[in-house]
């Protein structure tokens, strides 16, 4: 008896163990402009809540998510402050475009700021846990801890959907608990985190079969808890405007039918209540409360404009829906595989390797999957595609969980070995960091120098000629790029760009059409890379040749403040350096990668 218990025990440590080692890397290695971007709108709600949300919309960044997420935020930050490292603010403050590479302690940082989701991660796999059939229990949390589309939509992006999915799934174990007015309660405050639960209050009023008098304490318990959670913001229209009118409650729309005279028929909400109809009306069995949650849920991912990490509000009931055998894991398996593929060619480079910029700056050179794709005039079909298997899978789930008589492949795996299980997870951990690095051989570009300050502007006018010059620091100059205004996109002259090297060697000349730079625009000049390129001078030339109307004038910002006399206006020299930043190519793979290492042992 004592050996089993010791194998027992050996095998849920093996399990921790390992679940801990890929979380320590997918959180500290990984990063999403989004989750700065919290950290960061949090501090405008530090004092007054309501008045934080007002002041996101006056600086145009609106604050999106309910109090709840910026009182975590700010809690963590205030009891946990000294995990978090003395550099932490002052990127938080950094704008530039290195302010990855200017944190000596980036990773340390990107894993305590995605410590609420991590402990809310394991939780999650708790309860899973708790709800799983007994001799399930091992297959549960094995699904949840080692599955590799969970590791990616909650720590890819840093996004909090975990928390609200753990109080859904936490509500649905009350339930089965026969606690069901504290169920409504915590589903409250799980739509006091992400809103999305608010579509579940009348499913769980349908499975209630209590008295009247009991269902009303249930909303009670489910509406106190939610506008005990939403107080702060409650006499403030616009905080309300920006947390109910977000992408979600837009999104429920989105999906629609035209039927003219400027009517629609909205695709989700015709399917939702006609789920909620036949519960009602009991035309078919009513199946576990959580299969009806999953088509819900999954229904409202497939039939919107859904963000990747939505996906983990469903991914905890999949597992658990796959250890009752409820679903197959055939449909499974093509389901999470389209997810993926319709999450990938979204035109985001933040979707896919542009998250691993804080190991590799030049991750963020690379253009998204979607670019590529679309080169070839094959993405937007590709995804439609994928999304179309999205909701065929969720229309086989359906009948799987309401027929429940199909035949499918259910998951027999009784014995899960980790001694074989980790060894699959270490060597494609090891095939995706090469094959991650293969695209920057040909894409990839470092920053060899940076000059972004913008406290002056010079004007193109008729016959205006503006030269810089720019010291380059490595070899393999491959790159530059210039800051430029376009004011109200009035311009649409064309002016010449010429870069040339000290002893006149040119490098490129371009003929640009104003048209096509905006008004606050990065434009960018690529080249063939130059070898020898260390400790030369080159000479950046911007010339504008034509008759240019008045207000309607190209601006170049530039650092009028400097001593340096880098600039030369109509051979007029004079103080001051343009906005710009020269790149780099990275080399060959093995470059790359030494690269990489090179910057995770310095940040560690």
């Amino acid at each position: 008896m004592l050996k089993l218990k010791t194998k027992f025990d050996s095998w849920w440590v093996g399990l921790i163990v390992i679940a801990i080692f890929l979380r320590l890397i997918f959180a500290g290695f990984f990063f999403h402009t989004d989750l700065k971007g919290h950290y960061m709108e949090a501090q405008l709600a530090q004092t007054n809540i309501s008045a934080g949300y007002e002041q996101g919309v006056k600086q145009n960044t609106p604050l999106h998510h309910p109090p709840v997420i910026w009182v975590l935020y700010n809690t963590h930050r205030f009891i946990n402050g000294w995990m978090f490292s003395p550099t932490f603010q002052n990127w938080l403050n950094d704008g530039s475009f290195l302010h990855l590479e200017n944190n000596p302690n980036m990773f340390r940082d990107l894993f305590v700021m995605k410590l609420p989701i991590l402990l809310f991660d394991f939780l999650t796999a708790l309860v899973l846990i708790a709800l799983a059939p007994i001799g399930k229990k091992r297959l549960a949390a094995a699904l949840w801890l080692l599955n590799p589309f969970s590791l990616y939509a909650i720590y890819f992006f840093g996004q909090f959907d975990i928390i609200a999915a753990f109080f859904v799934l936490t509500a649905i174990f009350l339930w089965h608990k026969n606690k069901l007015t504290l169920s409504y309660g915590i589903l409250g405050l799980a739509a006091a985190v992400k809103v999305f639960p608010l579509l579940l209050l009348p499913v769980f009023l349908i499975y209630d079969s209590r008295s009247l008098l009991k269902k009303v304490s249930g909303v009670a318990s489910f509406a106190l808890v939610f506008l005990l959670c939403l107080a702060p913001i409650l006499t403030s229209v616009i905080a309300l405007k920006s947390v109910f009118l977000s992408n979600l409650t837009g999104g429920l729309f989105k999906a629609s039918l035209e039927l003219g005279g400027g009517k629609s028929l909205p695709i989700f909400l015709v399917a939702y209540l006609m789920i909620l109809t036949v519960l009602l009306l009991n035309y078919l069995k009513k199946p576990l409360l959580e299969s009806v949650i999953f088509i819900v849920l999954a229904l409202l991912l497939t039939l919107s404009d859904f963000h990747p990490q939505w996906m983990v509000w469903l991914m905890p009931l999949l597992v658990l829906l796959l250890v009752k055998k409820v679903i197959g894991w055939v449909e499974t398996l093509i389901f999470l595989i389209a997810y993926l593929g319709v999450s990938l060619l979204i035109d985001d480079k933040f979707v896919g390797l542009g998250t691993l910029k804080a190991v590799n700056q030049s991750f963020d050179s690379i253009p998204s999957i979607r670019f590529f794709t679309d080169k070839v005039g094959l993405g937007a079909q590709i995804q439609s595609l994928l999304n179309a298997l999205l909701v065929v899978c969720t229309g086989i789930f359906s009948f799987q969980i309401f027929k429940n008589n199909l035949n499918f492949k259910s998951l027999n795996l009784e014995k899960i070995n980790l001694l074989k299980l980790f060894p699959v997870w270490l060597i494609s951990l090891v095939i995706f960091i090469i094959a991650a690095h293969l695209p920057l051989v040909f894409f990839g570009r470092l920053v060899d120098s940076s000059r972004v300050e913008e406290q002056s502007r010079l004007i193109l006018t008729e016959n205006t000629t503006i030269s810089q010059k720019i010291k380059i620091n490595n070899n393999n100059f491959n790159g530059l790029e210039i800051r430029f205004k376009n004011i109200g996109l009035r311009n649409r002259n064309n002016i010449t760009i010429s870069l040339a090297s000290e002893t006149g060697s040119t490098v490129l000349t371009e003929k640009i059409n104003a048209a096509a730079i905006g008004d606050d625009y990065n434009l960018m000049l690529k080249f063939p890379a130059i070898v020898d390129s260390v400790g030369q001078t080159y000479i950046l030339t911007i010339n504008q040749p034509e008759a240019v109307a008045e207000e309607e004038e190209l601006v170049i910002p530039y650092d009028g403040k400097t001593t340096e006399s880098e600039i030369i206006v109509n051979n007029i020299p004079q103080n001051g350096s343009l906005s710009y930043t020269a790149f780099r190519s990275t080399g060959n793979l093995l470059d790359n990668l030494n690269y990489s290492v090179s910057s995770i042992i310095k940040k560690l």
